[in-house]
């Protein structure tokens, strides 16, 4: 499992496998294998608002912040492989699971926008103009 926080921290954890049970094994819980902070040399400065895998390999993840930032890490060595720099807050990622030919995340920004970000080249392939104010209906 990938998780953020509002304290700028990104984990992993393993869920298949319990570190520690308590409560007569009513309650298992994991140990962290992996986080990455503000202290980290590529962490996040601001809360990680998004976190997924790669949907193709599990050896990436991308993490959205509110620090303007998109960051496509390397599972192995947790290093920071690619980074987005964004126009507002990283509000949510996604990329499709079912994609085989492309790399993009799309990325929902306060802008209204959705930047499309091209792993494979480092660029923005595409801007969606999103609604410019909210609907009285909303």
């Amino acid at each position: 499992m990938l998780s953020g926080a509002s304290n700028a921290f990104a984990a992993m954890f393993d869920v298949q496998r319990g570190t520690d049970n308590v409560g007569g094994r009513a309650i298992t819980r994991h140990k962290c294998l992996l986080a990455m902070d503000k202290q980290h040399e590529h962490g996040h400065k601001y809360a990680v608002s998004s976190g997924m895998w790669y949907p193709v390999n599990i050896g990436l993840f991308v993490t959205g912040s509110y620090d303007h930032h998109i960051n496509v890490w390397d599972t192995n060595t947790t290093q920071v492989v690619m980074d987005f720099k964004m126009s507002g807050k990283m509000y949510r990622t996604a990329m499709s699971p079912l994609a085989t030919s492309h790399m993009l995340i799309a990325a929902r920004t306060e802008d209204v926008q959705v930047h499309l970000c091209d792993i494979a080249s480092g660029a923005f392939a595409h801007t969606l103009s999103g609604h410019r104010g909210m609907s009285q209906n909303s």
